[in-house]
């Protein structure tokens, strides 16, 4: 019998949040580099989309109507490419300190986890 600590079915999810928070980051910076730029197709990540394409098969379904849905993200494809023409930097600031904040909450989440199970390995 196997028994997985390091790469378990909660901390792979973690870990794959983790990459989706860091594109979306990288993708608010792309639109914020390029507030001037008249040609430029602003990038948009939805969360949900891009999470479900790294989860794939997980064993993470929503059984209810209650879950979480992602209303407050507009309808996109995956690319992340939309039709909007103009960036508007109060969004895209906001949508960062979101995104921030949520990445930090993952990270303690992961870390904590990570720490228990290294108390638990040396016994303090």
């Amino acid at each position: 019998m196997e028994i997985k600590l390091f790469n378990t079915s909660q901390t792979e999810l973690l870990k794959k949040a983790l990459d989706v928070y860091s594109q979306k980051h990288n993708a608010i910076a792309q639109n914020i580099a390029n507030l001037e730029n008249p040609d430029y197709q602003p990038v948009r990540t939805d969360f949900n989309a891009i999470l479900n394409n790294k989860i794939g098969n997980s064993k993470i379904k929503t059984t209810t109507a209650k879950h979480i849905v992602a209303s407050h993200y507009p309808s996109q494809d995956i690319s992340g490419q939309t039709d909007q023409k103009k960036i508007d930097l109060t969004t895209e600031m906001t949508e960062l300190a979101e995104n921030q904040i949520r990445h930090e909450f993952v990270s303690q989440i992961l870390g904590g986890y990570y720490e228990k199970l290294r108390m638990a390995i040396s016994g303090k």
